[in-house]
């Protein structure tokens, strides 16, 4: 199994033709030499890439003009650690 993990979104153009909204792929490659029979094996690899979930909540906040207010947010990074 090969888990992929983007940094940065699959894109959508429009196609002249039609108008329609296509991804623009993720292009990839894995190469894999054999040092016993000499031979190599290519893969090439294509896909997209998902937005991230919903949020979990959404915020709302009046506040009165040229007043300061600092807010404090919870992120959910959806990359993974390195």
């Amino acid at each position: 199994m090969i888990t992929y993990h983007p940094l940065t979104m699959t894109k959508k153009i429009k196609d002249k033709e039609t108008g329609e909204e296509k991804n623009v792929y993720h292009e990839g490659a894995l190469f894999f030499p054999f040092q016993q029979s000499g031979g190599a094996k290519l893969f090439k690899l294509k896909g997209i890439s998902k937005p991230p979930e919903e949020p979990e909540e959404e915020i709302t906040l009046n506040i009165k003009a040229r007043e300061t207010k600092t807010q404090v947010l919870i992120i959910k990074n959806w990359l993974p650690k390195k």
